[in-house]
């Protein structure tokens, strides 16, 4: 499986290709790469970036002051993963280089309203849990951004993906909507304005700042 997940990382694979070949994956069976910190356990909490415009739809001044985390954030999942960070092995510096990456993609999107607006942390459990018979979601162990040592830039990266292939549509929509409640539930959403664990202010969208809001 650590073969699989690496050509996954490497985009080689997306997420119906890694459900076809580990159905059901034992999401902590894989071998862990090198100085990283094993697979991810079922008692970790994870970290969400909400990102505007990606999580918001067609981001306005009145949907950034709501900042809403809806269930078709999760749909990705289902295709490239939904990225998250393990906040028992993360840096601050980490969590930051992290916000940089994805504020600068939005940023290029949206000048104005493209950035990063709260996080949310959630139990690995409430994802990896499903009624049946509805599939669950995996969260793996994919670090990111390899260093001439071997080591990685950011090694507390994992990837929460859909864990059946050929799923129909419908099927899709109902387990992200049992996933989603079960984060709303289960998580907490919090304003970069008030997250203390790293400086996340300086990622906001641009109208936030600039006093538009």
């Amino acid at each position: 499986m650590r073969e699989s997940l690496n050509s996954f990382i490497n985009e080689q694979l997306n997420v119906e290709d890694l459900a076809s070949l580990h159905p059901f994956c034992g999401c902590e069976s894989a071998d862990s790469e090198e100085g990283c910190y094993g697979p991810v356990k079922a008692s970790e909490v994870v970290r969400y970036f909400l990102m505007s415009p990606s999580d918001i739809g067609n981001a306005s001044a009145e949907k950034l002051k709501i900042r809403p985390f809806n269930s078709t954030s999760l749909k990705r999942a289902f295709t490239t993963g939904l990225s998250v960070s393990r906040l028992a092995h993360a840096t601050s510096e980490e969590l930051e280089k992290t916000a940089a990456i994805l504020f600068t993609f939005q940023v290029a999107r949206s000048p104005s309203l493209g950035g990063v607006l709260a996080v949310i942390d959630f139990p690995v459990e409430s994802v990896r849990v499903c009624p049946k018979p509805h599939a669950p979601f995996c969260v793996l162990e994919t670090p990111l951004d390899p260093l001439p040592d071997g080591q990685f830039e950011r090694p507390s990266h994992a990837d929460v993906v859909n864990s059946v292939a050929n799923l129909s549509d419908e099927s899709k929509k109902a387990c992200r909507e049992i996933i989603y409640n079960q984060i709303k539930v289960q998580g907490t959403q919090t304003s970069c304005e008030d997250v203390t664990d790293c400086n996340l202010q300086q990622y906001l969208p641009l109208a936030t700042r600039h006093g538009q809001i």
